[in-house]
């Protein structure tokens, strides 16, 4: 149901008054993710595709994929998380993609499809 990976790199970036929101001019940082050359594809139900990611020690985001650029292995989140994705977390997981789905009691959706999707277990 997910993969995991690590950084590709740590992002520095200027802090406002608490580390966990970062400045103006970072914002876009906010939403972007930048991940090993096959980690991610662009889905056809790119809608149903989540990043759980905890940029800072103390939360947990679990956001909406909007879309994935593979030439340049970048993907944007359709919301901004709390921090940047690579400012203090050991990694990212992409949750509900098909891709990942490798055991049995797992399980994703795909609403274009209108399906849910079950390996079962033996």
């Amino acid at each position: 149901m997910a993969i995991f990976f690590e950084p590709t790199q740590l992002i520095e970036y200027d802090k406002t008054v608490t580390s966990n929101v970062s400045h103006e001019n970072d914002r876009a940082l906010l939403r972007r993710i930048d991940f090993p050359k096959g980690a991610m594809r662009s889905w056809d139900n790119i809608e149903d595709i989540e990043i759980r990611l905890m940029p800072v020690p103390w939360t947990c985001n679990l956001l909406p994929l909007e879309s994935v650029d593979v030439e340049n292995n970048v993907a944007w989140l359709a919301v901004e998380a709390t921090a940047p994705a690579w400012a203090k977390s050991k990694g990212i997981r992409v949750e509900n993609a098909i891709d990942y789905l490798n055991q049995p009691g797992r399980w994703c959706v795909d609403t274009k499809k209108r399906r849910y999707l079950l390996l079962a277990r033996r």
